[in-house]
């Protein structure tokens, strides 16, 4: 890297470059899915567990009325080679996860020579931690939310429908992972609030402005990241306005600190002289 950023690299430097941090990833993604796919029945146990923490919430009744089996063995599976399938994707699944901020860094660290000096200390607020505030979403959605949001398409089925409830275990492992990533992903709305007033793209004065477009984006995204019925979709639209909320409490906050600080050394310099 050092000399990455004392000379300009020619076109083929570049590609060499970006060929050696892609080549990295993908070696780390396959060391990661081997370890993964050995211990797979594990992962498979614990990819499960908030549908049986759901189970426990919802009670025997209506686990009984819906047709489900809260005891462990739950979920179903319709093919000979489904369960080997399942194996693989909860490998799958578990590498991305495992090997999500080593290729973040890789790619972080290939494009930061080209920024500037601002727009490095933009990223270097931005880029660890938003990967933090991603795995304290899944962290959230998976002892909280997932159970929660289980419990109440349970109670709903149970309400609304005289048809037995059939855990498909490909189906579920797939829902499971779209919504897990979308706790990390609507985690991150605050921080990514506050860098954005932070480093004075917008104002909160803005923000507050644009409340109704917002709120409209944010039934759209809800309405993409979840699965199309409306329990799922208001769990997943209200959370998501809340943290936009919280972001926008907060950068006022650190708008108002930034300011105090520029007119308290202004005053320091006016003083000096």
């Amino acid at each position: 890297m050092a000399e990455f950023d004392k000379k300009e690299m020619s076109l083929g430097d570049h590609l060499d470059e970006l060929r050696s941090r892609v080549l990295r990833s993908i070696i780390a993604f396959f060391l990661i899915f081997i370890v993964s796919f050995y211990f797979h029945k594990e992962l498979k146990e614990i990819f499960e567990r908030p549908v049986f923490d759901a189970m426990a919430l919802a009670g025997t009744e209506i686990c009984e009325k819906i047709g489900l089996d809260p005891s462990g063995k739950g979920f179903k599976t319709l093919s000979l080679q489904e369960p080997a399938l399942n194996s693989i994707k909860v490998a799958f699944l578990a590498a991305i996860g495992l090997t999500f901020p080593f290729v973040v860094f890789q790619m972080w660290g290939f494009v930061t020579p080209a920024l500037h000096n601002n727009e490095k200390f933009a990223g270097f607020l931005f880029v660890p931690l938003a990967i933090i505030f991603f795995y304290i979403g899944v962290f959230v959605g998976y002892f909280f939310g997932l159970p929660y949001l289980y419990y109440l398409l349970f109670e709903w089925a149970a309400a609304s429908s005289t048809a037995d409830m059939e855990l498909r275990e490909s189906e579920y492992l797939s829902f499971f992972a779209v919504m897990t990533i979308s706790f990390g992903i609507i985690m991150n709305i605050p921080w990514l609030v506050m860098v954005l007033v932070y480093v004075r793209l917008v104002t909160p004065d803005q923000l507050a402005d644009k409340r109704g477009y917002i709120a409209l984006i944010t039934v759209v995204l809800a309405a993409i990241l979840s699965p199309p019925d409306p329990v799922s979709q208001l769990a997943m639209f209200l959370p998501m306005y809340l943290l936009f909320e919280l972001g926008l409490v907060a950068s006022r906050f650190i708008t108002r600190k930034r300011d105090q600080g520029i007119a308290e050394a202004e005053a320091e310099v006016e003083d000096g002289e």
